[in-house]
């Protein structure tokens, strides 16, 4: 009988869909079966309306979430779920207790990874929790960081580098890619006149919540429509802060889309000189980089890692000052040229399914970090 490794996660947006379905294939050649564990989205995220069904097998638990001062703590147990299972992936988290009974189980044979950013790109660090994630990673048999920076971070923490997989965390682009290929001028020209595209415009692609800025973003739309009313917003996305667009959106400024598929997207691509993106940059650089558009951004320190994809000067222009400054350099005819490419789904697919033939063939109960 082959090895089972149950992945926890909170949800399954539609971008990671196309991931569990290679990995699964990419690791039942070898025997070995994936199960997802997962929860539905809550706040925010739920708002963004992302979440999908994916096509492999799923088990559905309820969390729930104790603070104590500044501390939240998920109070989740999916470790029924996985009790049979050869080995767990579980997300990087110092506050989850789901965490600490896989490690309690390693003893027993379980073999754990841990996935995640890794280092704190987007929001302060809490030192305890900090602390505690260095110490489990150290403990872990697997760490998946998505980016470079994250990986480092990992090694520097103790971790030893033959435990650590750095997977360029991306999503699937190929109908995005077939999608720009095939819009025609005649299609551009088509969405021009649906819209009354008739000035400069721009693109905005994801959620719409507070980690966004969208407040920044409706107050760089009042300066916009005093210096230029013809320039345009295509808005791609949901959330529970759209309501700030209302006013914009009313005259004609901003054009809600919903959630874009692929040709959406690439009409976006066509007609569009700029995506504004005011505040957290995550796997839109990648949708980016596919659409050859760059990003404007404002001075924001909470930007996901794939902000790392992205070349300043190039591939994003981060604007200083206000909303005023913002409009002014959207408006300006020297926008920057992309020069860099998107990583690749089957590369983080690859490197993720050799961490968990990894985790698999890993003695269990022994830890090998540098610093235990």
């Amino acid at each position: 009988m082959g090895a089972v490794v149950s992945i926890v996660q909170p949800y399954i947006p539609r971008y990671r869909v196309a991931f569990f379905d290679r990995l699964r294939d990419a690791l039942a050649a070898d025997g070995i079966t994936v199960n997802l564990v997962v929860s539905q989205p809550a706040g925010a995220q739920s708002a963004r309306g992302d979440s999908a069904e994916p096509t492999v097998d799923v088990d559905e638990v309820h969390p729930r979430t104790l603070s104590i001062g500044r501390i939240s703590f998920t109070l989740t147990n999916t470790s029924g779920f996985w009790r049979g299972a050869d080995a767990v992936i579980l997300p990087l988290e110092g506050s989850s207790l789901d965490v600490y009974r896989a490690m309690s189980r390693r003893r027993g044979g379980l073999r754990v990874g841990l996935w995640g950013h890794v280092l704190n790109y987007v929001a302060p660090a809490n030192i305890l929790d900090v602390r505690l994630e260095r110490a489990l990673m150290r403990r872990a048999d697997q760490v998946f960081a998505y980016t470079a920076s994250g990986a480092n971070a990992a090694v520097e923490a103790g971790v030893d580098p033959m435990k650590v997989r750095m997977l360029r965390n991306t999503i699937d682009t190929q109908a995005l890619e077939s999608a720009v290929r095939t819009v025609t001028k005649a299609d551009a020209e088509a969405f021009r006149s649906r819209h009354g595209l008739r000035g400069p415009t721009f693109g905005y692609l994801g959620g719409l919540d507070a980690s966004k800025r969208i407040d920044y973003l409706a107050a760089a739309l009042e300066e916009m429509w005093s210096l230029n009313p013809a320039a345009k917003v295509i808005v791609a996305g949901h959330g529970d802060q759209a309501g700030l667009l209302n006013v914009a959106a009313s005259r004609g400024q901003v054009i809600m889309l919903g959630y874009a598929d692929a040709r959406s997207k690439a009409l976006i691509g066509e007609v569009s000189s700029a995506l504004l993106m005011p505040g957290r940059i995550g796997l839109v650089a990648v949708d980016a980089l596919t659409l050859r558009l760059p990003i404007i951004t404002s001075e924001y320190p909470w930007h996901g890692p794939e902000r790392e994809y992205l070349k300043d000067g190039s591939d994003v222009l981060v604007v200083s000052g206000g909303p005023r400054q913002f409009a002014l350099a959207a408006l300006s005819s020297d926008l920057p040229k992309v020069a860099s490419a998107a990583p690749g789904l089957d590369g983080m697919v690859s490197t993720f399914a050799d961490g968990v033939r990894a985790l698999v063939a890993s003695k269990p109960g022994r830890s090998e970090s540098r610093n235990n």
